[in-house]
């Protein structure tokens, strides 16, 4: 069971590998016809197939070695994207330095090397965000129809305080998961000049010196919070902030949790 288990998982990353290095390929090939003004000519091709092979034989050792072809192509991050551009500046110096060695470069132009490099970080990472936006629509489930008691529908509104990780992370989840009975009515960021802009979709209102001001006026458009989630530490807001906060949790039915 081991050892077919073992030669599955090399099989999956030697898949990975060869879809790469066709990825590779395809790139130097666009880079040749970009060269030529979109002009594909045989000769031309056969002239950089010296290249292309210095290319592809560095790329198979560079890319295991630097772990690309291990990463999980749905869950790739900023860093998977930054050790893709890092392995194919890698792949196109050891390229040129093999093809010198050979033949000197000849036939081979010296803006192809840059279009390759420019193509080739284009394909790798182009993929993965294909597959990590794929994964997150079909993981997205689509809001259905809310919990009800007796005819009143009941879904709770979230107001999130603090823009990092941590809030991205909670916003995701409602997304995923609980979309049919979360509703977040905004954040609240530390300086005004995050104020009107978007994160995963939801406007940041105003800034955490501003909650009560912010809560009144979801009031007046006829939206009432029900919880607020606290996404930064509480130290780190200003004291007016925390004063609003604990305020708002001992004199109203807002819920507040502090994530942090």
């Amino acid at each position: 069971m081991t050892r077919s288990r073992s030669w599955g998982l090399n099989m999956r990353r030697f898949v990975l590998l060869f879809v790469d290095l066709s990825l590779i390929a395809m790139a130097t090939v666009a880079a040749l016809v970009l060269r030529d003004n979109l002009v594909i000519s045989a000769a031309r091709l056969t002239e950089t197939l010296p290249y292309l092979g210095a290319t592809l034989a560095a790329a198979t050792v560079i890319l295991p070695s630097a772990g690309v072809n291990r990463t999980i192509w749905r869950f790739s991050s900023l860093g998977d994207y930054l050790q893709i551009v890092g392995a194919s500046i890698a792949i196109v110096l050891c390229a040129i330095a093999i093809a010198f060695a050979d033949h000197r470069l000849e036939g081979v132009a010296r803006s192809l090397p840059i279009l390759q490099g420019i193509l080739m970080v284009i394909g790798l990472a182009g993929v993965r965000v294909a597959m990590r936006v794929r994964h997150n629509v079909r993981a997205t489930k689509p809001a259905g129809t809310l919990p009800q008691t007796g005819n009143v529908v009941t879904a709770e509104t979230v107001l999130v305080v603090g823009l990092n990780a941590i809030a991205e992370l909670f916003l995701k989840s409602v997304t995923e998961f609980a979309a049919d009975h979360i509703k977040v009515a905004g954040l609240l960021g530390r300086t005004q000049r995050h104020t009107g802009r978007l994160v995963r979709q939801y406007k940041i209102l105003g800034t955490t010196d501003q909650l009560e001001e912010v809560l009144r006026d979801l009031e007046v458009h006829g939206v009432f919070v029900d919880r607020i989630v606290v996404a930064c530490a509480f130290e780190t807001l200003s004291a007016g902030a925390q004063q609003d906060l604990l305020r708002i949790e001992r004199s109203s039915n807002i819920r507040v949790d502090f994530f942090a």
